[in-house]
């Protein structure tokens, strides 16, 4: 009996040392999906147990530094390329800041050279204004000249008058004395010559006033045409020395309103400077960021390749991405109907450990759901521990920009304990989107 007991006490001992010597010999290999099942309640049972729960603690964590380092990685290359266009951006916008420079520096130099010529007109329009009021008093004085130039033509025609009124008298008087003269005789001769001559004389006179008086009024009427006239230009005159003076006053407005533009255009030239010159050290800036996202890339790059040889009992993000457009271009190549049964078959590739692939359209229903065909028609609003709406806002959205990453809580349909989980989605159509998810597992005392 003892040496029954012995001896199987012996195998029972040397099944579990090879049970926990192959597992150990898989996980030196990178193999962490190994099963370790000892059976008993021995010590070699439970150090079997525990090594159980270390390769599955050890798988969770090799999975979640996989898929944080995956997700790194496709965030970080996205980095990069955003950050190279910001940079060229960057670059377009210094260069056109600088051409808006020179522009407006030859606008405010432009401004200047108005603002210089128009105090020019300015003085040249004021020396003007004085040189027309200067004509206007002119003016006015030979207006006034004249009215009393024709005053004196008034006043001499009457003067011509009175001449010609004498004349006439005396005219009647040595026609009266040449009468008298002829009813004397001989003694009244002598003054009959006399009387002749001052007839002749009279006649002389009264010719020569006539002739005086046709051209004092001929003199008068000229003179009143004139008068008229410079009356008109007078006018005229006045009328243009007060527009000369609103013409100072605005082309002065002008002055002062070009000094100002001057002088904020000098302003605006400095504060593009300025901005040209922050532009130029953002560009820099961004190229540094750039440069140093792109290394991050790379150090998260070069872990995930530490860890990708590591077979592991989860599936990880890069996994789920690698699903996704496996998925994508299947539905694409073949048709939604002939891609429908292949993506829910377990041996067909896209039902990987806790990795599935699913559809689902505008209104959250699955229209595939590798995990389960029978939950095909189904909502996200269905699912426990899921806020399906804010899932679905979010997924709807990386899909109308091409495509990226989700992230939510569920119930995992294994363990029934709520998860969180990363998916990787890519549009079909304006109705339908693709996608595959891995779990983030939440390490906890046991």
């Amino acid at each position: 009996m003892a040496l029954y007991l012995g001896l199987g006490f012996m195998v029972a001992t040397l099944q579990g040392i090879k049970v926990l010597h192959a597992a150990l010999k898989e996980g030196t290999r990178g193999n962490l999906a190994t099963k370790v099942e000892t059976p008993g309640s021995d010590e070699l049972a439970l150090i079997g147990r525990e090594f159980e729960r270390m390769l599955d603690v050890l798988s969770t964590l090799v999975a979640d530094v996989r898929s944080a380092s995956s997700m790194v990685t496709h965030v970080g290359s996205q980095l990069v390329e955003d950050g190279h266009s910001l940079s060229q951006r960057t670059q377009s916008q210094a260069a056109s800041l600088e051409e808006a420079t020179a522009n407006v520096g030859e606008v405010s130099d432009t401004v200047s050279r108005n603002s210089e010529a128009a105090q020019e007109v300015s003085l040249m329009t004021r020396n003007l204004h004085d040189e027309a009021r200067h004509a206007s008093g002119l003016m006015e004085q030979t207006v006034g000249g004249m009215v009393a130039l024709q005053a004196t033509s008034k006043r001499m025609n009457e003067i011509i008058g009175t001449i010609d009124g004498i004349a006439f008298q005396t005219n009647l008087l040595a026609l009266n004395a040449a009468v008298e003269a002829a009813r004397a005789g001989e003694q009244g001769k002598g003054f009959a010559v006399v009387a002749a001559e001052v007839r002749s004389l009279a006649r002389r006179s009264q010719s020569a006033a006539a002739e005086v008086r046709a051209l004092i009024a001929e003199s008068t009427s000229r003179v009143g045409t004139t008068v008229t006239e410079i009356q008109a230009v007078n006018q005229l005159m006045t009328s243009l020395v007060t527009g000369v003076s609103e013409i100072a006053q605005n082309i002065d407005t002008m002055a002062e309103g070009s000094a100002k533009q001057s002088i904020a255009l000098a302003e605006v030239v400095q504060a593009v400077g300025d901005l040209d010159k922050v532009t130029i050290e953002n560009s820099g800036l961004v190229d540094r960021t750039s440069h140093r996202s792109n290394r991050l890339m790379q150090r998260s790059k070069q872990l995930e390749e530490a860890v990708t040889h590591i077979k592991l009992r989860q599936g990880t993000t890069d996994e789920a991405m690698h699903l996704t457009r496996k998925a994508h271009e299947l539905i694409k190549r073949v048709g939604f109907d002939a891609a429908f049964p292949i993506l829910h078959d377990k041996a067909g590739g896209f039902v990987d450990r806790d990795l599935y692939v699913f559809v689902f359209d505008r209104q959250g229903v699955y229209r595939v759901m590798g995990a389960d065909l029978q939950k095909v028609g189904t909502s996200l609003f269905e699912a426990q521990g899921l806020d399906a709406q804010g899932l679905l806002d979010d997924a709807w959205e990386r899909a109308e920009q091409g495509g990226g990453w989700v992230e939510y809580t569920i119930v995992n349909p294994v363990t029934r304990d709520v998860r969180a989980k990363a998916s990787y989605i890519l549009p079909l159509d304006q109705q339908l989107l693709v996608g595959c998810g891995a779990y983030r597992s939440v390490m906890s005392e046991s």
